[in-house]
């Protein structure tokens, strides 16, 4: 990722730590987008910046999350993004749906990207690693399925924050990404297909 948009997302994400807005569950809130947010929040249970919305074009349900290029003067990022406890070591299982529309695609160095980054008690991030879902040479116009499972969490790691964005070519008009259906799991155990069983007799 250019390095000013790392940078960029830093600040963003460290004034909402710090303000208190980033949330500690084992599992996503509002993970396909369908409850509204209040107050600032444009999706409950999610924090964004930039330019963000909402569409009715989903994978599953009435609407999804939209994130668009902010139009800066240099590289520019918008997203949504939720902060989870997370311990040395752990690992996530990252997946879900992304398109970026005909009428507003993905151009040049543009990009739909995916981020896991690793945090401290302090509020002080140690290292991210970010992935690109989709580009300009991905299909338009119809939603595609990514997953990933992330690298093990540093030495030092308290949180992680999973970062759903766009990043916006200056040379290059503002894109839409919209993205649907995103999960965020745990491989450490017990797992997400171990705690589910409980809801069975037995256990299975």
């Amino acid at each position: 990722m250019h390095r000013k948009t790392r940078l960029a997302i830093l600040a963003l994400v460290a004034l909402a730590l710090v303000t208190g807005t980033a949330s500690a569950q084992c599992i996503l809130a509002n993970p396909s987008f369908e409850i509204n947010g209040s107050g600032g929040p444009v999706l409950g249970g999610w924090n964004n910046f930039g330019a963000v919305g909402r569409v009715p074009v989903a994978s599953h349900g009435p609407q999804a999350a939209r994130a668009s290029g902010p139009n800066a003067a240099d590289w520019g990022v918008s997203g949504f993004w939720q902060s989870h406890d997370a311990t040395a070591g752990e690992q996530f299982a990252v997946a879900g749906h992304v398109m970026h529309p005909a009428g507003r695609p993905l151009t040049g160095g543009c990009a739909a990207i995916v981020n896991i980054e690793w945090w401290n008690s302090s509020g002080e991030m140690i290292d991210y690693q970010s992935v690109t879902v989709a580009d300009a040479s991905s299909p338009m116009g119809e939603y595609l399925e990514f997953s990933y499972v992330s690298d093990p969490a540093p030495a030092g790691t308290a949180a992680i924050v999973y970062l759903l964005a766009v990043l916006q070519d200056p040379s290059r008009p503002s894109p839409d990404v919209f993205y649907d259906q995103v999960t965020l799991f745990s491989t450490s155990a017990p797992t997400i297909d171990d705690l589910q069983w409980n809801d069975f007799p037995g256990g299975r």
